[in-house]
């Protein structure tokens, strides 16, 4: 693929804040763009929630084609092997940035100075916190900055893709409308590179983003790759943007899976050498809460309890090619009953829910009293049951032996409707054949640690407020 420099002379009369990137505290004019709504709505009325079918339902159609019936997705299976592998890096051991936080504490001016840049594991360089916010407890996104100087926007970071798609300033829906952002202003930065090689997402359900790959530099709470390719988006269509936070997705999946074919994000810098340990983590309060990170080369020891217990990933499911993060497991169990067998689990950041294939759908929810499939068709893939059956129900997932709870808050998903004394269960019905997906809703309660260098997921429990 050939890319042309941008000359910059050329530019459009155009505005820019290049201000540098701040974590902490964001200057970029969120907009819109939440491809996950909310699937529990506050009735008016009372304190309760009523479940969002129709939310709940665009998720489970665009896992259709991420995960399994989609044309993208069984092309890769028929070609076999991926051309864009993913190289092995070095397994580092896990950096706790709670350490580096203590040192900075108390290390004088002098022996700071001294120390820094000196070695990345000991001293934090390699490592960045990016604050996520937490929108309705569906969708957890952060910061990032793009170009020469950095142009501020937000991104939802998807650890079940592996794209970076970023609106520009000529984007447009299907009716017209701009795209919202913070978009990408091509003309203002200095260092971008496009290409006429076309970039092109669609899903199930018939939304999308057309556009072209560009390369530019990406820089997420400091750290930065220099030449990261990515989908530069100037059409939206099918309701793929909807009003809400995020403008960008961010991929954190692997190589195999990219639909650009170009390496990703985080696969650049383990690859480049940036980062104290070849890993990132994800922390996901709960209720809107604020204090979400995603710690990219660390973890946060602050953030959970006990020991991480690790599980090596297992490509058996998808062809042994490695797509996604995806371990195997015992099965699912409920209130500590016989898991229900074999699984292989992927671990999506990127979906707000829970989905499992058919069988183990069923067999969960028949050891839930009074649990049924939905028969409104607009609840299809669901079970309802009495509210407190759910409330009591305590649904795990195995891993080598050990189980990992869904906390019943997060697994009753709302009343049917307002008045009902039936909720909605946590656990769709996905219609995959073969692989579980535990999205946001089990990641809330498991601090989630993704290691490249040593070709594992590692789970603690997460340091929460009350559900």
């Amino acid at each position: 693929m050939k890319f042309t420099t941008v000359i910059t002379a050329l530019t459009l009369a155009v505005s820019i804040s290049a201000s540098p990137l701040s974590v902490q505290k964001r200057s970029a004019n969120i907009v819109k763009t939440n491809r996950r709504p909310q699937f529990r709505i506050k009735d008016a009325n009372s304190t309760t929630h009523v479940f969002d079918a129709a939310a709940a339902q665009a998720e489970r159609t665009r896992l259709q084609t991420k995960y399994g019936s989609g044309a993208h997705y069984r092309k890769r299976m028929a070609k076999g092997p991926s051309t864009q592998k993913t190289k092995r890096v070095e397994k580092i051991e896990p950096f706790d940035i709670n350490q580096l936080r203590k040192r900075q504490a108390t290390a004088t001016d002098s022996s700071a100075a001294t120390a820094t840049g000196q070695d990345s594991q000991a001293t934090g360089t390699g490592t960045g916190l990016d604050t996520l916010d937490n929108a309705n407890d569906v969708l957890y996104f952060g910061a990032i900055a793009i170009g020469n100087p950095p142009q501020n926007t937000t991104a939802d970071f998807d650890t079940g893709s592996s794209d970076l798609v970023v609106p520009i300033e000529t984007c447009q829906d299907d009716q017209g409308a701009a795209c919202g952002g913070p978009v990408f202003e091509r003309a203002a930065s200095s260092s971008l590179r496009v290409s006429n090689a076309p970039f092109s997402i669609q899903y199930a359900d018939q939304s999308g983003a057309n556009g072209t790959i560009a390369e530019d530099a990406v820089t997420i709470a400091g750290l930065t790759v220099d030449k990261q390719a990515f989908g530069a988006v100037d059409l939206e269509f099918g309701g793929f943007s909807r009003p809400g936070n995020n403008a960008a997705l961010l991929g954190l999946g692997f190589p195999g899976n990219a639909v650009s074919q170009q390496t990703p994000f985080f696969n650049n810098l383990a690859e480049q050498g940036k980062l104290a340990s070849n890993m990132f983590s994800f922390f996901m309060t709960r209720n809107d809460a604020q204090g979400s990170e995603l710690c990219l080369g660390c973890m946060d020891t602050t953030k959970f309890t006990g020991e991480l217990s690790f599980f090596p990933l297992d490509p058996t499911a998808t062809n042994n090619v490695q797509l996604f993060w995806n371990i195997a497991s015992d099965g699912a169990t409920v209130n500590g009953g016989t898991p229900t067998g074999s699984l292989a689990t992927v671990i999506d950041s990127g979906t707000s829910l829970i989905f499992v294939p058919t069988d183990v759908a069923t067999a969960i929810y028949s050891q839930i009293q009074g649990a049924q499939p939905a028969t409104d068709p607009s609840l299809q893939g669901f079970y309802t049951a009495p509210c407190d059956a759910i409330n009591n129900a305590n649904v795990s997932f195995v891993f080598g032996g050990k189980s990992f709870n869904v906390d019943p808050a997060d697994f009753n998903l709302g009343a049917v409707q307002t008045g009902s004394n039936d909720c909605v269960a946590g656990v769709g019905d996905g219609g995959q054949s073969n692989l579980a997906i535990l999205g946001d809703e089990f990641m809330k309660n498991w601090y989630s640690v993704f290691d490249l260098g040593g070709e594992r997921v590692g789970f603690a429990q997460a340091v929460q407020a009350s559900a």
